[in-house]
């Protein structure tokens, strides 16, 4: 049974008996761990005690899986299984797998699975179609970015905070896009400052510039053309820990504006519409529009495939070293001839 939003999850979490087998997909890390947060939350209250984490990752033990399924709680309770599938790809094994546990999903077993990879290609697989059609299904999709400001205002909110307009804006700056780290900011605010009002000065205060802004740097300095100072602090970056993904997304959505802007041309109106989609600020334009005339649309849209591929990468759908690849880009964005991808072999 597919479901179409979170209002449907709830309705569905209501039900007597609890429905026994879950599907639950989203790119966006925060979306899909509340929203299995809440079936697990209702499954515990209906006596589900006991819980089996599996995480499938290469050589993964199906059998082993397929064995648990079958057998009985080892405290005589009910028991979830939470399997996950990060790449959204089980193979035929993982197929077959699935399809008996749904069929032993009931009194005494739940099945939550839930996938972070939605892709048209994955959609399509047999497995998906199989839970979609006989687990209750959820695809959370990704906030667009008008829907940030006000998500991000209703979750200051919703804890007793009372932000000021300029508060919300300060916070949604600097978490842009980022709904865990904003989450995180929303939490330790609550921490220090309890209920009650929120001023934007405070946000500067309290809200310390995190390791994202480390990537918007980074970003800046390339489209500067310091290419070595820009590989310096990805070596920086690195080495602090912060995950990669969040790196390409900053050098992702910058390489999306410049294409857009040089499709753009000499359109004043369509620059302007460009800038407002994107959120950019007034004093980052002429730098985006002086950059963006250096090349034809080609060129940037050729960067994008390249941001693509490392996106894969980095989900580990395609063979190659992430960071490396996030060289490339950082090189290709100060305006360097891209290196060439080393060879890998097929994962």
């Amino acid at each position: 049974m597919q479901l179409k939003n979170p209002a449907d999850l709830q309705r569905a979490l209501a039900q007597t008996p609890l429905p026994p087998a879950w599907f639950l997909v989203s790119e966006d890390p925060l979306l899909l761990q509340e929203a299995c947060d809440r079936v697990l939350q209702q499954a515990r209250g209906a006596g589900y005690l006991e819980r089996e984490i599996h995480t499938v990752e290469p050589g993964f033990d199906w059998a082993a899986l397929e064995q648990s399924g079958a057998s009985m709680s080892l405290f005589a309770s009910r028991k979830i299984i939470d399997l996950r599938i990060p790449t959204g790809r089980p193979g035929d094994t993982g197929t077959r797998v699935l399809e008996n546990l749904l069929q032993q999903a009931g009194e005494d077993t739940l099945l939550l699975v839930r996938c972070s990879n939605w892709e048209p290609a994955i959609r399509k697989l047999k497995w998906v179609r199989l839970l979609q059609k006989q687990a209750h299904a959820l695809v959370l999709w990704p906030l667009k970015p008008h829907e940030f400001l006000p998500w991000v205002e209703q979750r200051m909110r919703a804890c007793g905070l009372q932000p000021e307009a300029a508060a919300v804006e300060a916070l949604a700056m600097r978490t842009e896009g980022n709904l865990l780290a904003c989450d995180q900011e929303i939490r330790k605010l609550h921490l220090f400052l309890g209920e009650g009002p929120v001023y934007s000065h405070q946000i500067d205060e309290l809200v310390a510039d995190s390791a994202r802004f480390d990537a918007f740097r980074l970003v800046e300095v390339a489209m500067q053309g310091q290419a070595r100072r820009a590989v310096e602090i990805l070596a920086h970056i690195r080495a602090e820990g912060l995950a990669p993904h969040i790196v390409h997304w900053a050098l992702n959505q910058r390489i999306q504006v410049l294409a857009d802007l040089a499709l753009a041309g000499a359109d004043a109106a369509a620059r302007q519409r460009v800038f407002d989609q994107h959120r950019i600020w007034r004093s980052q334009q002429a730098m985006l529009e002086r950059l963006a005339r250096k090349h034809k649309p080609g060129r940037w849209y050729a960067l994008l495939q390249e941001s693509l591929a490392c996106e894969r990468i980095l989900k580990g759908r395609q063979a190659g070293d992430g960071w490396l690849e996030l060289e490339r880009l950082v090189l290709a964005l100060a305006d360097q001839p891209l290196p060439k991808r080393p060879k890998f072999e097929p994962v």
